[in-house]
């Protein structure tokens, strides 16, 4: 477990993890017909039925849609996916915002601008973040160091390095008291207090639920989000391991291993003595502990290490695609990416045959 990282997170959707390394030519972020012609240095996400690409490093860009029709020019320094109709984009050094279009709909007045999400948009201006409405009017003060994006009406917000949340009309309903907030996963928030002001040092996680209630005492060393009812603890001393807590806060799995992931489809990939292997959400052991890494499952397979390379395994614990690539992702709509020892770079379907997209 990574711990006492800063992270400022709401909706993340794609991670690739550390056994992991995303190829960079092209970069393309949904599978389209467009694929096929790789004419793209990178490609966006479809979002209104467009994305944005960038057809050579260093280029400007543009908006194609899933046929492959250029139908917003290349004139935009940066461009965000298209998000409730609209798309936040740079200009000579400004940003706004855009429609299907292109016609400009928010003037090009600031520094930096997010998309929008449930028709509010953070955005900054002379170092300080606001949220604007989709007419472009300004709804809370420039006075943030930063404003996340709204998610069922609140939003998180940073003021002198301390996060706390707000909702729509700019009330700050959780205090700006705590060093880090994570955003909320299965209806539950994690949160960080660092205070050292005190007779006593106070540097413990907890969970917040939507209420802003703290349901989950901040009492531990370190925490990741919840996945299928179960988030990962971490444990500096005595122990230092990882175990799992449940939405009680009741440690049902205990301080054993040197590394854990959070759950994805059932299984748990976990380190112990130098070894990676899989458990269940009682604990059990369902794949031993033979791997020098492994990445958690995605669509039924998971990447695993050995002897230096890369291959995929089943939940049984079957070899399906052989340990033969430096590099691998987790499978996404049926493919992964993946790198052989001469690094030729292309994509596998789950056989673990060529895939021509």
């Amino acid at each position: 477990m990574k711990k006492y990282s800063l992270m400022f997170l709401l909706l993340s959707f794609l991670i690739t993890v550390n056994v992991q390394s995303q190829l960079k030519k092209p970069v393309v972020h949904q599978k389209t017909n467009i694929q096929k012609k790789a004419k793209y240095y990178e490609v966006g996400a479809f979002n209104c039925g467009l994305a944005y690409f960038q057809r050579n490093y260093m280029g400007q860009y543009g908006y194609v849609n899933s046929q492959g029709v250029e139908v917003i020019p290349c004139i935009y320094d940066i461009a965000h996916d298209f998000s409730e109709g609209l798309a936040s984009v740079k200009l000579n050094n400004k940003w706004g915002y855009i429609d299907i279009y292109g016609k400009q709909v928010i003037s090009f007045n600031f520094d930096n601008a997010e998309k929008f999400m449930e028709g509010m948009a953070p955005v900054k201006l002379n170092e300080k973040w606001s949220c604007i409405d989709m007419s472009g009017r300004e709804i809370i003060p420039f006075k943030y160091d930063y404003v996340g994006g709204f998610y069922k009406g609140l939003s998180c917000v940073k003021l002198n390095e301390k996060y706390g949340l707000i909702d729509k009309s700019g009330n700050e309903v959780l205090p700006l008291i705590y060093n880090e907030f994570i955003s909320f996963s299965e209806g539950l928030a994690r949160v960080h207090l660092d205070d050292r002001s005190g007779k006593y040092v106070i540097d413990k996680w907890g969970f917040i639920d939507k209420t802003c209630k703290v349901v989950i005492p901040l009492k531990f060393d370190y925490v990741e989000n919840f996945s299928e009812g179960l988030a990962v603890v971490h444990e500096s001393w005595p122990s230092r391991k990882d175990g799992f807590i449940d939405k009680s806060g009741n440690l049902v799995i205990p301080y054993m291993y040197d590394d854990a992931k959070s759950f994805s489809e059932g299984l748990s990939s976990v380190r112990l003595d130098n070894k990676c292997g899989f458990i269940d959400k009682f604990g059990n052991v369902v794949i031993p502990f033979k791997y020098e890494n492994a990445d958690n499952f995605s669509e039924g397979l998971a990447a695993v290490k050995m002897n230096g390379k890369f291959g995929f395994v089943d939940k049984t614990g079957n070899v399906v695609i052989p340990f033969k690539y430096v590099k691998v992702t987790r499978f996404l709509n049926g493919t992964s990416y993946v790198e052989d020892e001469k690094w030729n770079e292309f994509q596998i379907d789950k056989n673990g045959k060529y895939a021509t997209k």
